[in-house]
């Protein structure tokens, strides 16, 4: 045997050696999150009513480890044979981009809660979701297994040759996708952050919108670098990472926002002392909180006030239907109330 072969075969050991050493240590990660998590899993989702979020969440929880672990028998199964690993590659391929998406599709649910009101930003979002969702489907149709030698047992994707430089679309897409997620729920927290009016749900999701974005924006930077640049076998070994962290991160932000959501309730009344007050009030109709207020007794001050009602505002805010009126004294008062059942259900969704 040649010392050229011996190289080849040497090195083809060693990536596959390393894909499995990184599933290995996604998989490790991902079943560590669940066994901690458990308990407030079972407490918010499994012993309350279910919706789509809910269903979702369940699906990319469970389904996922299932399926990774298949894709780890693969990396290192030796009866496998080229033939067969043809055509499984696709499988792992798809059960990537599924848990990835159907982390998508729970962002888009809860951008389209926190954008009721505007339904361009609905609409670009969604467009923004199908187009992912095609491209990666167009990749997935040209996915072939890593060559190798007949010493050598794994069986992991790449892409054709014939895709080129597009192949990087499989990681620089979604990257695009959780860009503009991400700048959206800026958009919508920042503004009560600093004007000090940021419940703890507000303070939840901008807190969680960071960290999810900190991490992705570097996975999906070095991913598609690595499908670039890095050598056939280890093309697409960040993506089991990728993978992993979308659907462990998601669960964790998931999981909170019900907790925060969850918190004991206390009266509602209005942020004082803000240039623009916000009321929060579920006990009446609308048309009773749009009427002119009196103003409170000079003894409440805000500093006293604030903080409970901050919790239960923002609350809300994800819970309830957002309106504003001027008053007779030019005053801006922004109202939370609570809407009909059905209205209601939908704000819901952003928090499970």
């Amino acid at each position: 045997m040649s010392a050229l072969l011996n190289a080849k075969i040497t090195s083809e050991a060693l990536e596959a050696s390393q894909t499995v050493a990184v599933g290995v240590l996604g998989f490790t990660i991902l079943v560590w999150d669940h066994v901690i998590t458990f308990a407030d899993e079972v407490e918010i989702i499994w012993d309350r009513p279910k919706n789509l979020l809910s269903f979702l969440f369940l699906l990319n929880r469970y389904l996922t480890p299932i399926g990774f672990i298949v894709n780890l028998v693969a990396y290192s199964l030796p009866s496998w044979l080229f033939i067969r690993c043809e055509h499984f590659v696709r499988y792992e391929g798809a059960m990537t981009a599924v848990g990835i998406q159907v982390v998508g599709l729970m962002m888009f649910l809860r951008v389209r809660a926190m954008y009721r009101d505007n339904r361009y930003v609905v609409i670009f979002v969604a467009t923004l979701l199908f187009v992912w969702v095609a491209v990666s489907a167009w990749l997935l149709s040209h996915s072939v297994a890593v060559p190798h030698s007949s010493f050598i047992h794994s069986c992991r994707m790449e892409f054709s040759d014939h895709v080129g430089g597009l192949a990087s679309a499989w990681a620089w897409v979604p990257l695009c996708y959780d860009t503009v997620v991400f700048a959206l729920t800026l958009n919508r927290t920042l503004p009560s952050i600093h004007n000090k009016e940021a419940g703890h749900i507000v303070h939840t999701l901008f807190i969680n919108g960071v960290l999810f974005y900190s991490v992705m924006c570097a996975i999906n930077l070095i991913f598609t670098i690595m499908i670039v640049r890095a050598p056939e076998g280890l093309k697409n070994i960040t993506g089991q990472l990728e993978l992993i962290l979308t659907v462990a991160m998601m669960s964790r932000i998931t999981l909170s926002l019900k907790k925060e959501g969850s918190r004991s309730s206390v009266p509602l009344d209005t942020h004082l002392g803000s240039k623009f007050p916000l009321c929060f009030d579920c006990q009446r109709r609308i048309q009773d909180i749009m009427k002119p207020q009196p103003p409170g007794p000079s003894s409440q001050t805000p500093s006293s006030r604030t903080e409970p009602f901050e919790m239960q505002g923002h609350a809300g805010a994800l819970d309830g239907d957002v309106s504003s009126q001027g008053q007779q004294d030019s005053e801006v008062r922004t109202c939370f109330t609570c809407p009909a059942d059905d209205e209601r259900s939908q704000y819901q969704e952003a928090m499970v």
